[in-house]
């Protein structure tokens, strides 16, 4: 048999394993699966050395097993379910550019008839010159977007909220002062770019706000970010590696 011209092979990315590389925080499902499914996640350990566990906010997140197995974190189970974790008072160094990664199912998405409420913040920093990955933001009835927000505003897709797992990665390139470009990528597809200015600060979020709202209406199995600008090869590997664990 002919061997597949290369194009083929050319589509199909390497997978990367997120260990592989340094995180200012990860937060990797399979470190809560010392947790009975069905219990209440208390600590969510970061895996990326520095110490940045996420602790127990509001709601009840608990632990479950996605499609493959492997632990995740459910925060749809009580509304406003959530965690935070610390981060430098000072501000992460964000000059070389940020990358940001979330890989999560929606088990529901609210029409907006709840208004800007009815938005679902994966992962973010509630601080000036902080950031948000919203797996659902509110524009108007049933116009709910996948999106990223820093100081340098709203980064909207273009693509709409559904039930199902995801990928969102955004590669912040700098520099970091309102200038530099921020790429959106949902489920691996380019997928809107903006203007970034953001140093993450004080207290990180997984699941909604600061005011335990905006909560994941379903489960997290990573989230992460790191103070480097990732090519396409790097963001493409890591994303495969999400669906090839977690499916």
């Amino acid at each position: 048999m002919a061997a597949a011209p290369y194009s083929v092979y050319h589509l199909i990315p390497l997978s990367v394993d997120p260990n592989t590389l340094a995180w200012e925080a990860k937060f990797d499902g399979r470190s809560v699966a010392g947790t009975p499914v069905g219990n209440t996640v208390a600590l969510w350990p970061d895996t990326s050395g520095n110490g940045r566990d996420a602790n127990f906010a509001a709601g009840n997140p608990v632990r479950r097993n996605s499609t493959t197995g492997q632990a995740e974190v459910d925060f749809g189970s009580t509304p406003g379910s959530g965690m935070f974790y610390g981060l430098p008072v000072g501000g992460i160094d964000s000059s070389l550019g940020l990358s940001f990664y979330t890989y999560y199912t929606l088990d529901s998405v609210p029409d907006g008839s709840g208004g800007a409420g009815d938005g679902q913040i994966l992962f973010g920093d509630d601080v000036a010159h902080g950031f948000r990955m919203f797996a659902s933001a509110f524009i108007a009835l049933h116009n709910l977007q996948v999106a990223f927000q820093t100081d340098g505003g709203v980064i909207f897709s273009g693509v709409q909220a559904v039930v199902g797992t995801h990928s969102l990665s955004v590669i912040c390139a700098p520099p970091s002062d309102g200038t530099g470009i921020a790429s959106l990528y949902v489920d691996g597809i380019a997928a809107g770019s903006g203007v970034w200015s953001a140093k993450p600060s004080t207290t990180g979020l997984i699941s909604g706000n600061s005011v335990n709202n905006l909560w994941v209406r379903g489960k997290l199995a990573f989230a992460g970010f790191g103070r480097r600008a990732d090519s396409n090869t790097t963001r493409r590997g890591l994303e495969a590696y999400f669906r090839k664990t977690w499916g």
